[in-house]
């Protein structure tokens, strides 16, 4: 029986790795969100953020929101730096968005959903 070329059963086995290591990163983001929620409305933002005690958790919290909106849910909007969570200065080092720019973020991010929602109705 002729053996396969050693080049053919590398990248399968390489495809499927990554296949493997996206679907674990995509259970990784859902379960960050059910962690916190799925912030729906701003509402709910104040409500998850109420039960928030640090910036570092607020931060966390809107990271996921974030991920999970791009990488999950594919939500398109037309800024793409919506989903970024730091920029450049003007020395070209890398500032991280401060929670409230988060919040401002995931707020266009329900916003442009429900303008959606109702412009297909």
């Amino acid at each position: 029986m002729p053996l396969c070329p050693p080049g053919k059963n590398t990248r399968r086995k390489q495809e499927l790795e990554e296949k493997e290591k996206r679907l674990v990163a995509l259970g990784n983001m859902t379960q960050d969100v059910c962690d916190y929620g799925l912030w729906q409305s701003c509402e709910e933002v104040n409500e998850g953020l109420g039960r928030l005690d640090t910036d570092s958790q607020k931060r966390n919290a809107f990271q996921a929101q974030l991920r999970f909106r791009k990488k999950v849910l594919k939500q398109k909007h037309s800024v793409k730096q919506v989903y970024n969570f730091s920029r450049k200065d003007q020395q070209g080092k890398y500032i991280q968005l401060s929670v409230a720019q988060l919040q401002q973020n995931v707020f266009k991010l329900i916003q442009d959903t429900v303008y959606i929602g109702y412009t297909n109705a």
